[in-house]
């Protein structure tokens, strides 16, 4: 039997029993409809998610800090056999991969920003100048080189200008902080004396203004370099000496070090050869793999229930093809005389099979699209204004609730194939070992 005959045969005898097959396809589009949506369900929540970070930062960037000591109690003390010293970054841009290696130093002590009539904030951290181009900001403005009185800033510190007589946030597109003056103010605390204590007097804050250049204004990135402030390390440890009346911090979380890797393929790998050196490793890849992981459970166990709604669909079929069974003993049996082999029976009867799950994956396809087009109308505003994401970096107020990739499609259809097939292998099997003379003789 060719494949032509095959064809028209099996149209044929669907069209003979149109009201069954009709039914039984229902059934798979329901079930077909359950996993489309559930699935899609899952992906729309990811790619929600996806859109509403926009680029959460650089992949290729590595921040490094001392590891504890993790046992019965964790530990608040890092380890001292992993001090985060000039020797160390030296072994770090020794690793096959790295870019730029620079020691991280956050401002310590209290500290405020006065520009123009405007006060604000920010997180200044030192860096190494030498090592700063090479990190690879992109720059909107400016250069990404440094030198002492000079600092650039990341693409959201114009957000955090208020005005100190009405404490109202300054429109941040009216600010250009390019080749603009900064006031950096330094605070500081001193120990009271225990001899001459006061409570009801408070201690004086001294304060030591600092001015600086901005030389650079980095793109928005989605990270924390976003709301940073650069400036030379020097510098810096010099004003946290200041802030600490020249005791130097014991506090490790005060300094990192950022290992810039060539590309994000090399990541991974310079990420485990610095986390087997025994040392804590933290990168925005780290995160979006551990979302990824979650929203990949969540699209199993959606599809998962899906699915057991194509199975019971599934029972469906294999009832309406042993139905078929009965009603076509003596054709059969004719054909088995007229030198039809098993094998040609068996394969009537799946493709068969084949094709009623075929309509049902193709009538649930349509459905899922028709279903999906008013669920995203109708839910992806709700969603966007749910505050369950944050919203999308684009400025645009939807997100996507269902998505429907071309992959799962797909998958729906030639799942819904093998569904109806692997329902008719029973009936399939039963039909071909029916005897050729009592199918004749069969009334």
């Amino acid at each position: 039997m060719n494949a032509r005959d095959l064809f028209y045969l099996v149209i044929n005898n669907l069209k003979r029993m149109k009201a069954r097959v009709v039914m039984t396809a229902m059934g798979v589009l329901i079930g077909s409809v359950a996993v489309i949506l559930l699935v899609s369900l899952g992906l729309g929540l990811q790619r929600s998610f996806t859109q509403s970070l926009g680029e959460i930062g650089d992949l290729t960037l590595l921040e490094v800090r001392q590891s504890y000591d993790m046992g019965p109690v964790a530990s608040t003390n890092p380890q001292t056999d992993n001090q985060l010293d000039n020797d160390t970054v030296d072994s770090f841009r020794q690793l096959p991969g790295v870019k730029a290696v620079t020691r991280k130093a956050y401002l310590q002590g209290g500290s405020m920003m006065r520009y123009q009539k405007y006060e604000g904030y920010g997180s200044f951290m030192g860096v190494e100048p030498s090592q700063l181009e090479l990190l690879g900001f992109q720059m909107a403005s400016g250069e990404a080189r440094i030198a002492p009185g000079q600092v650039i800033v990341g693409a959201e510190i114009a957000r955090n200008f208020y005005n100190p007589r009405t404490y109202e946030q300054v429109d941040p597109t009216t600010i250009d902080l390019q080749d603009k003056n900064l006031e950096l103010v330094l605070q500081r605390y001193p120990e009271p004396d225990p001899n001459s204590y006061d409570p009801t007097q408070p201690p004086e804050v001294e304060e030591q203004t600092v001015r600086l250049r901005v030389v650079g204004v980095i793109k928005k990135s989605g990270g924390q370099v976003d709301y940073a402030i650069f400036m030379p390390i020097k510098e810096v440890e010099k004003y946290n000496l200041w802030a600490t009346f020249g005791v130097p911090s014991k506090d490790p979380w005060s300094n990192s070090v950022w290992v810039k890797t060539t590309n994000p393929s090399t990541a991974l790998d310079v990420e485990k050869a610095i986390t087997e050196m025994g040392y804590m490793v933290e990168s925005p890849r780290q995160f979006i793999e551990s979302m990824n992981r979650f929203f990949l459970i969540v699209q199993a166990v959606l599809g998962g229930i899906g699915a057991v709604a194509l199975l019971v669909a599934a029972v469906g079929i294999a009832n309406t093809m042993i139905m078929a069974i009965y009603e076509r003993t003596q054709e059969i049996g004719l054909m088995k005389s007229l030198g039809a082999r098993n094998a040609d029976v068996m394969l009537v009867f799946l493709a068969e099979a084949g094709g009623i799950g075929l309509l049902g994956g193709i009538g649930g396809v349509l459905v899922s699209l028709a279903l999906a087009a008013l669920g995203n109308s109708i839910g992806g505003p709700l969603l966007a204004g749910s505050g369950l994401f944050p919203a999308p970096t684009d400025g645009s107020m939807n997100l996507t609730l269902l998505y429907m990739p071309v992959w799962l499609v797909i998958f729906a259809l030639v799942f819904s194939i093998l569904i109806g097939m692997a329902s008719g292998v029973y009936p399939a099997i039963r039909a071909a070992s029916l005897d050729p003379l009592n199918a004749l003789r069969h009334e």
